[in-house]
């Protein structure tokens, strides 16, 4: 009577086990360590956000930290994984020049070390020799623009996508918003109207690597990129043109037509390893297709 009189096998249930998410925001030589039934695990390493550019209005929004991501990599259960780097966002510039660009972020796994990419910084403007195209990166900085209209910044095949174009509209060009990790930043026409920061990246329920909004010269400042992006502002508020850290986002440019010229600063990066939990199960049950065929065969006890 130990499965309550039914006929068949006795019922063993196996409690499920929930993932088990980890967030590594700080450079550490051992971050993780894998649970006893843990096999093989998820992962996604994003790069240090590039900054903002720096000048009096319509400077290039910074793009986002490059990354990398795998699923179902083999790992040893109960088991310290390799050391974490985590990569340092960009400084706004603070002169009509083009922000500073993110730093990489590495994670050693499988006794390999996988580098994700810095963002690339995106250009000044505000003034003639301000202008300035996006620096390259994970994602590329947006260009700051006045009267040229430059080019985005590329991005790193496979981690990240440009800054967007400065288009022309109006007397000016835009300044555009910087790459994302799965979109190019944008660089709409208008009279100086600020383009937005490319989207970054879905992670276990988390956004990572948006790209900074570009500056403009009246309220029309560019959005940041889900995923952290800083966004742009008319007022001397850098919080908002700051990227989100730990976020790998990049910052915005500067929309302000009078100081501060600063761009925002670009997120640090982050490394999230995700060990997959497991299902609840019960052996012991029987689908009702299986207990036909073994009637059907008089094979059922």
């Amino acid at each position: 009577m130990a499965n309550g009189g039914i006929i068949g096998p006795v019922n063993t249930v196996t409690a499920g086990i929930p993932d088990v998410i980890t967030t590594v925001t700080s450079s550490t030589p051992s971050a993780v360590t894998t649970q006893p039934y843990t096999t093989a695990v998820d992962y996604i390493i994003v790069g240090g956000g590039g900054a903002g550019g720096g000048g009096e209005s319509r400077t290039g929004g910074g793009g986002a930290g490059g990354y990398k991501t795998a699923t179902g990599v083999p790992v040893s259960g109960g088991a310290a994984l390799g050391a974490v780097v985590i990569g340092s966002g960009g400084s706004g510039a603070t002169s009509e020049t083009v922000g500073g660009s993110g730093n990489p972020s590495s994670f050693v796994i499988g006794g390999s070390t996988v580098t994700a990419t810095g963002g690339g910084g995106g250009g000044g403007g505000g003034q003639p020799d301000g202008d300035g195209t996006g620096a390259p990166g994970g994602s590329g900085g947006g260009p700051g623009s006045n009267v040229n209209c430059r080019a985005g910044g590329s991005g790193v095949c496979g981690q990240g996508f440009p800054g967007g174009p400065a288009l022309a509209g109006g007397s000016n060009c835009t300044a555009a918003g910087g790459g994302g990790a799965t979109a190019a930043g944008s660089g709409p026409p208008g009279s100086g109207n600020g383009g937005a920061g490319g989207a970054g990246i879905e992670f276990s329920g988390s956004n990572y690597a948006g790209g900074g909004g570009g500056g403009s010269i009246g309220t029309g400042g560019g959005a940041g990129g889900v995923g952290g992006g800083g966004s742009t502002t008319t007022t001397p508020n850098l919080p908002i043109r700051n990227a989100t850290v730990n976020t790998g986002g990049g910052g915005a440019g500067n929309s302000q037509p009078s100081s501060p010229i600063a761009g925002g600063s670009g997120g640090s990066g982050v490394v999230v390893v995700k060990q997959p939990g497991t299902s609840a199960t019960a052996p012991g049950i029987w689908s009702m297709n299986s207990v036909y065929e073994f009637v059907k065969d008089d094979n059922w006890v």
